[in-house]
């Protein structure tokens, strides 16, 4: 029997598109529970048959819709979920063991389009007591959302255990149907529209290379990086740091999260060109409890917060305190999903004529929170807290994400935070640097006896750019400049000049075929915006007319993969027409197509695209010409 139908919500589409050709054992969430052998498996199989009722995002399954966007097909729970093994063994008390166990109940794939994202199992731990595992899928429940659903099952097997109602205390679930009419609302667009608003005021001025990667001479010759870039990272888990900062916080009277980020966003300040730049992509998610509802669905939402203009990092609690006034300010104008921050970034980089970037990623976690200390107790035993600080470093692409993402894990006993970087960007030592530079900047304010440590001075500056940094902070490279507009069907540029010296604007002058104006140069360079170095100069002249050698201005012939590329993009977002020199948005897509689209190439037998493909400005043309037959 089939159940309801509907839209996935913004923050399903962008969670869907995210975790996309990911395995499942990096997105699987595992959580259990120590249940006493007195309590019948039947009653266990109960309570998760009641929580699993509760919240349809566990009982839906990823569907083609008719209309724009992927659909969510919820379907009824007709027999019970627990899988009862009696070959399951597990000690919950030993870490190491639970593990492999835990590992080995991950590796099964989640098919999200076939079977719902959870599933549970009940084994015997070797004391008799029932373990109780749940395997959930991070499309389902984020860390907030299993927080829900760790609290709930407890809740519902504590009511039937004392004859209550199963869902006696329980506030009213809020799920991904409740989320969608709220998003499609008067509600949603009037947070979609200041969303929208407060993203564009912040990326009008953003410089546009914040943090410039080092290139290679080849780079500028090919356009494209001559070689595979890494990622790496680094980490660092301190009590000592969990501590000051909670004892900062008290004291203080502003959040955790705030002096975390604050001391992260000095942290980091050295190893920028232009200081001004520091933008953070906030990650946050809708799901959690509260008294008017309990939503556990991951409803992922992006924002923009700006970390520049901070005071000095002799002065955390300044910072700090400013950090949580734009914080509160960031989260009164949050969007649902990703969608105005992907679509109002592209447009913009258009509008500027330079690509747009906010490579600098945050999110924080709270998995457990200890005991607060005042500072005095900071103070006191600070010898003994600092002493169990770790450091860890890897060298190799084992993490997803963007190109500098930083995450900060609040548990009981420590404070663990994590670096992730291209290496181009940064080197494990960079990393482990700015990490060293974070946890000082904690201890001098929370034991102001503590002497700075200026050991890594020499590691924590800013890579060459390359780049001269032109009016409405624009950083070009003039040589890639030249090199791409060269590169366009019959274009050579035989003048290229800077005109001013603070704030200088560019001129080209070139030679193009007959009949190209000057918009319409402008119109192909705006593909090209995603190459590293790249503006659409100021001035454009055209000095004279060339004639194209090897047919190289006209129009690329049509081909099966990109009729069925554009058509796909017509139906999926509702348009009746698309240009295939334009991109994907600027033809007039939407991130809540992306999914859709990709999911019909892929019916179609198209394989070769991702959605961070579609999101760049490559022309539709160029995008079909990756397609490959299954």
């Amino acid at each position: 029997m089939e159940g309801d139908t509907f839209p996935l919500t913004s923050g399903q589409a962008s969670a869907w598109m995210a975790f996309a050709r990911t395995p499942a054992s990096r997105l699987a969430k595992p959580r259990w529970w120590s249940v006493p052998v007195d309590v019948p498996a039947t009653l266990v199989s109960t309570a998760v048959q009641v929580v699993m009722e509760r919240h349809e995002a566990l009982r839906s399954r990823v569907v083609a819709g008719t209309g724009p966007g992927l659909s969510q097909q919820v379907d009824p729970l007709t027999s019970p979920v627990l899988r009862i093994r009696e070959d399951l063994e597990i000690d919950l008390d030993d870490h190491v063991a639970l593990g492999l166990v835990l590992d080995g109940l991950k590796r099964e794939p989640f098919d999200l389009c076939d079977e719902w994202p959870v599933r549970w199992f009940l084994g015997r731990q070797p004391s008799g007591n029932h373990a109780l595992i749940m395997i959930v899928h991070h499309f389902a429940a984020g860390f907030a959302g299993c927080a829900v659903l760790l609290n709930e099952v407890t809740a519902v097997l504590d009511n039937l255990l004392d004859d209550r109602p199963a869902d006696h205390g329980l506030a009213p679930v809020k799920g991904p149907r409740q989320l969608l009419a709220e998003e499609d609302g008067p509600d949603g667009s009037r947070a979609d529209d200041r969303a929208r608003a407060s993203m564009r005021r912040l990326l009008e001025d953003l410089p546009s290379t914040p943090f410039p990667a080092a290139r290679t001479p080849e780079d500028v010759i090919t356009l494209t990086p001559s070689r595979p870039t890494r990622r790496v990272g680094a980490t660092l888990m301190s009590p000592a740091a969990l501590h000051c900062a909670t004892g900062l916080a008290h004291s203080w009277g502003v959040p955790v999260s705030a002096v975390v980020l604050a001391a992260a966003s000095l942290a980091v300040r050295p190893l920028l060109v232009d200081e001004s730049a520091l933008m953070w992509q906030m990650f946050g998610d809708r799901a959690g409890r509260s008294a008017r509802f309990s939503a556990a669905c991951y409803e992922p939402l992006t924002s923009l917060f700006d970390a520049s203009a901070l005071a000095s990092e002799d002065d955390l609690r300044a910072a700090a305190s400013e950090t949580y006034r734009r914080l509160i300010r960031t989260l009164r104008t949050r969007p649902f999903g990703e969608g105005a921050f992907r679509e109002e970034v592209h447009s913009i980089s258009e509008e500027r004529g330079v690509r747009i970037e906010t490579p600098f990623w945050f999110n924080f976690l709270t998995r457990g929170e200890g005991p607060e200390l005042s500072l005095d107790e900071v103070s006191d035993r600070w010898d003994e807290l600092s002493r169990t600080d770790r450091t860890v470093s890897y060298e190799g692409d084992e993490f997803p994400g963007g190109d500098f993402a930083l995450y900060a894990w609040r548990d009981a006993g420590h404070l663990e935070v994590g670096l992730y970087a291209h290496e181009r960007y940064a080197g494990t030592d960079t990393l482990l640097a700015v990490l060293r530079r974070f946890g000082d900047i904690l201890y001098r304010h929370a034991v102001p006896q503590r002497t700075p440590n200026n050991a890594d001075d020499a590691l924590l500056r800013p890579r060459t750019p390359h780049r001269v940094r032109l009016q409405g902070n624009r950083w070009a490279d003039t040589a890639v400049v030249r090199n791409v507009l060269n590169s366009l069907p019959g274009v050579e540029v035989t003048d290229l000049r800077l005109d001013g010296t603070d704030a200088p604007t560019l001129h080209v002058t070139l030679r193009a075929p007959a009949g190209r104006s000057v918009e319409a140069l402008r119109t192909s360079a705006l593909t090209k915006l995603d190459v590293p170095g790249f503006v659409i100069p100021d001035v454009v002249t055209i000095a004279g007319r060339t004639v194209p050698s090897g047919g190289r201005s006209a129009p690329a012939p049509r081909s099966a993969s990109l009729d069925d590329l554009l058509d796909n993009v017509c139906r999926m977002c509702s348009l009746t027409e698309v240009d295939p020199l334009r991109s994907y948005f600027s033809a007039g897509g939407t991130v809540r197509g992306l999914g859709s689209v990709l999911q019909a190439l892929t019916a179609q037998g198209w394989t070769g695209l991702t959605w961070r493909d579609l999101c760049s400005h490559r022309s539709l043309t160029s995008l079909a010409a990756e397609l490959r037959r299954v």
